[in-house]
């Protein structure tokens, strides 16, 4: 008999399973399909750090810039002390509108798991 996949766990255990791999690994992860890269942007993304001259450079690019402002609402831990870095993501933190939020926060989820109709159910979020 085949193992069960990973959509048949819970949410929270396959944020569980996704926090304890590799930045590298949760890479390769989120290449899988449209629904793993779904499940991995957010840990991908969960800390951003900029703390040498190397990773610098590569974040002054436009691509990274891109990257970055597309995906800001995932940052939760940001280390660096690069004063650019720092003033990118606060530009970029108060021009993101509470709605594209929610809204961005729901085809997450609706990916990993179903959601309840109402918004006041993505209200904790905020």
């Amino acid at each position: 008999m085949p193992l069960p996949g990973l959509s048949t766990l819970t949410c929270e255990i396959r944020l569980i399973i996704l926090s304890h791999l590799s930045q590298r690994d949760l890479s390769r992860c989120a290449l899988v399909n449209k629904d793993w890269h779904a499940l991995c942007t957010p840990e991908l993304w969960r800390v951003f750090s900029i703390s040498n001259p190397v990773s610098f450079h590569r974040f002054k690019t436009e691509k990274m810039q891109q990257a970055l402002a597309k995906n800001i609402h995932f940052v939760q831990d940001l280390e660096t002390h690069y004063i650019g870095v720092i003033k990118f993501i606060v530009q970029q933190s108060n021009s993101d509108s509470q709605e594209s939020r929610v809204e961005r926060r729901r085809h997450y989820f609706a990916t990993v798991n179903q959601l309840p109709e109402s918004d006041s159910a993505l209200s904790w979020w905020s």
